[in-house]
């Protein structure tokens, strides 16, 4: 199998009015960047860690993958999640019909970090857990990872894997099912 690089994406933000004031800056600057990604169907989901917008929202892109790589529109929609004032998404995990959305600071400060189940149909998200205890984060060891493992009846098992941690310090927690 062939993989394939294309810069179409960079298009596509550049022509978002919500994202395009962003591009081109750093990360410091509250510049785009993309933490999270995720494919659902034929759509490829963008979590911004960056820019942070007003009243605490953070940029979600969603794109048709055969645009990137193809002759398909691109459709793309801009979702505005309420996160909270300097956080963004550091991971998406597709589970069930929706997405695990893994949030944290946007900046390198520490934090707290949450887990939160969002269903891609509207703005709309529901905070299922804080997980900043759980995982020991701190300004050193930033969980950027999420992988669900399995659901049972005292919740949904997820894999968190931090930065800064040896080896990613991989932990398993347990947050309300969605």
């Amino acid at each position: 199998m062939e993989i394939k690089s294309s810069s179409k994406l960079r298009d596509i933000i550049a022509a978002e009015p919500p994202l395009s004031r962003f591009l081109d800056r750093r990360l410091e600057n509250n510049g785009i960047t993309i933490e999270g990604i995720a494919v659902v169907g034929a759509r490829l989901i963008a979590g911004f860690r960056e820019p942070s917008l007003e009243n605490g929202r953070s940029p979600v892109l969603s794109v048709s993958v055969g645009s990137l790589y193809g002759p398909d529109a691109a459709e793309p929609k801009v979702f505005l999640l309420p996160l909270g004032e300097g956080r963004g998404v550091r991971d998406l995990a597709p589970f069930e019909n929706g997405l695990l959305v893994l949030a944290g600071p946007a900046s390198d400060e520490a934090g707290s970090y949450s887990v939160y189940w969002w269903t891609m149909e509207n703005e709309e998200i529901r905070f299922l857990a804080d997980i900043t205890k759980a995982t020991d984060a701190s300004k050193q060891r930033k969980p950027e990872a999420i992988l669900p493992l399995d659901k049972g009846p005292s919740g949904l098992r997820v894999l968190i894997l931090s930065d800064g941690a040896k080896e990613g310090e991989p932990r398993a927690i347990v947050v309300p099912a969605p």
